[in-house]
């Protein structure tokens, strides 16, 4: 039996999880008004892999380094959406100054230069994803 306290502990984590899912999207949208698009110069990232809270290990891009602020951009479940979605505006806010992470969500492997995540494509626990990027 799970207490109270890891209940809400959970809840919270995953709370913070999506706030900043919501906010990674409202920035992006405010830059995308912006007409705020990459140089087409050489992004500055590095790859990343990181494992969800389930064991399951995936595949980024942190650009801009690690900061004390930073955004997490995580990609859409329609087919074909992976963290390519996100460069221009994460090379953008880390040319700015800010962290950024992209990664492929569990299941997506779109191959080249772009990771590969493992696990199964699970939108219902693509929630453990964004916690364990926080």
């Amino acid at each position: 039996m799970i207490s109270g306290t890891a209940r809400r502990n959970s809840w919270l984590k995953r709370s913070r999880a999506i706030a900043t899912a919501v906010a990674a999207t409202a920035v992006a949208s405010t830059l995308a008004a912006c007409g705020a698009r990459g140089s087409g110069s050489a992004p500055d990232w590095q790859r990343v892999s990181f494992r969800a809270s389930d064991g399951v290990r995936l595949e980024g891009r942190l650009y801009g380094g690690w900061r004390e602020i930073a955004v997490i951009f995580s990609h859409m479940g329609r087919s074909g959406d992976s963290q390519a979605d996100w460069y221009d505006t994460a090379a953008t806010l880390g040319r700015a100054g800010y962290g950024a992470l992209t990664y492929n969500r569990r299941g997506v492997c779109p191959g080249s230069a772009d990771g590969c995540s493992q696990g199964s494509d699970d939108l219902a626990e693509s929630w453990r994803d964004v916690v364990s990027a926080y």
